[in-house]
């Protein structure tokens, strides 16, 4: 029997991982403005700095000492994976054109109801340069596609995936179904649950606050859906892991959950909407998307294991 397609993805991005280089985090004391070195490439402290401002200023949190101190490690981590990222991207020939990032970065800015020109000053005036959100969207832009030519070869939906799903909404007709959006943050051998807990709490706080979820979600969250704003779309009840299930039954469409720990790390969900499954005595369109669900480089075989049985879950 041909292995199931989420085992195989699972695995191919494990291999990828394992396949990427080394990475050494270094004191500041020993490499003086250097933060972190990624295939013999730096990271200072400057664009270390740099990069919070952005994440802060796009999440719409505070920029001050505090977040400084709470965020940085988190941001850190998402340096040295799109360094690790886009290098792989770039050694499998993906480019990205100056058009497809002048087109993302107009997306951003529509969706905060500007223009490309305002969102760019907005930046500039709170201390980030232009290049850094180019940057950050050149090594996401790149990876999305190095995925899709690796995975999409792959994907075949057949009348049977889709019989399958329409017996699936027949059989769960009336019960609950859930419109989630995601962030999460990885607990791995090389963070401190305290740590991340800490950073989990300071989220929230912040969205209860006012700070959007869809744009925290992009700049802190290490989900699959992270760049569509943490959308899981909806997802029936009994889904999820038990812990996350769980929480979403006592929710009410527009809040946010504490931090809820599972074995790969800390989810902060929010509930959308909320409906019960039904089909109508017409045909129902069926939509199959695809999901990709990043594998921290170095991950044990138990944490691979966790990662492949949530998303069958």
């Amino acid at each position: 029997m041909a292995r199931p397609f989420w085992k195989s993805m699972i695995a191919a991005l494990l291999g990828i991982a394992l396949m990427l280089p080394t990475v050494a985090v270094a004191p500041a004391q020993d490499v003086g403005r250097i933060a972190a070195v990624v295939n013999d490439q730096p990271i200072t402290f400057v664009d270390l700095d740099t990069r919070l401002r952005l994440a802060l200023l796009s999440a719409g949190l505070p920029v001050s000492e505090e977040s400084r101190q709470r965020f940085l490690p988190q941001v850190l981590r998402q340096l040295i994976d799109e360094k690790l990222q886009l290098a792989e991207a770039r050694s499998a020939g993906v480019t990205v054109s100056e058009a497809d990032v002048n087109a993302a970065i107009q997306t951003i800015a529509s969706q905060n109801r500007m223009t490309g020109e305002q969102l760019l000053s907005v930046l500039t005036r709170g201390g980030v340069p232009p290049g850094a959100l180019v940057d950050q969207i050149t090594a996401q832009l790149a990876w999305r596609a190095l995925i899709r030519q690796r995975f999409i070869p792959q994907i075949s939906i057949s009348e049977a995936d889709i019989d399958e799903i329409l017996d699936r909404l027949r059989t769960n007709e009336g019960k609950p179904e859930y419109l989630l959006a995601e962030i999460f943050l990885p607990v791995d051998q090389s963070a401190n649950e305290a740590e991340v807990k800490a950073l989990a709490d300071r989220i929230v706080s912040e969205i209860r606050r006012g700070a959007p979820f869809p744009a925290v979600a992009r700049q802190f969250s290490q989900a699959a859906g992270a760049q569509t704003g943490g959308d899981k779309g909806w997802i029936l009840g009994g889904q999820l892991e038990p812990a996350l299930d769980s929480a979403i039954q006592g929710m009410s469409p527009g809040q946010v959950s504490p931090p809820i720990l599972t074995l790969t790390g800390y989810h902060i969900l929010l509930l959308r909407e909320k409906r019960t499954v039904t089909v109508g005595s017409t045909a129902p369109v069926v939509h199959l998307y695809q999901l990709v669900v990043p594998v921290p480089p170095g991950s044990p075989s138990s944490q691979v294991q966790a990662v492949a049985a949530q998303v069958q879950s």
